[in-house]
């Protein structure tokens, strides 16, 4: 697998939305990139990230969002925490330095109101929430993918279905 880099715009993207999401998980924030994505997308922006999502056992997924959080962790714009749900089970949040605002320079206006209008149709939606929004969406019904299932695993998602 050859390496690829993310751009500096994919980073603003999850810094932006980990300033405006109440619970930033890797599930959440994976999911809300997806989404802005897909509206962008549809509505003939072309992608804000440069994330090639594939059909993973939790819903879109594309594991350079790992090297993101990584990358804005190192950098000091974010930082990790360990939570625990209800269960006990342990998960890692992300939260923005206190006092800090996103560098948004190179997401442009357009970008802003499609994320913007994403992060407002799914305020206080989690992971879960958010897992089963995005298996609603076209690129994944296409497939016939079905939560907990295992079609057409590790395909590629085609954004540009309407």
């Amino acid at each position: 697998m050859k390496y690829e880099t993310v751009s500096e715009k994919t980073k603003q993207l999850v810094n932006y939305l980990i300033s405006k999401h109440h619970l930033s998980t890797v599930t959440s924030l994976i999911k809300l990139c997806y989404l802005c994505d897909l509206v962008s997308v549809g509505n003939n922006n072309g992608q804000i990230t440069n994330f090639n999502y594939i059909r993973w056992h939790f819903g879109p997924y594309d594991g350079k969002i790992e090297k993101v959080l990584f990358d804005l962790v190192e950098s000091g714009a974010i930082k990790s925490d360990t939570a625990y749900t209800d269960y006990g089970t342990e998960y890692v949040k992300y939260k923005v330095i206190e006092d800090s605002e996103p560098k948004i320079d190179k997401l442009t206006e357009t970008d802003l109101r499609h994320i913007d209008a994403v992060l407002e149709s799914l305020k206080g939606y989690g992971p879960k929430a958010l897992t089963q929004v995005a298996y609603k969406t076209k690129p994944m019904t296409a497939i016939g993918a079905t939560l907990g299932g295992t079609e057409h695993m590790g395909e590629v998602l085609n954004l540009t279905l309407k």
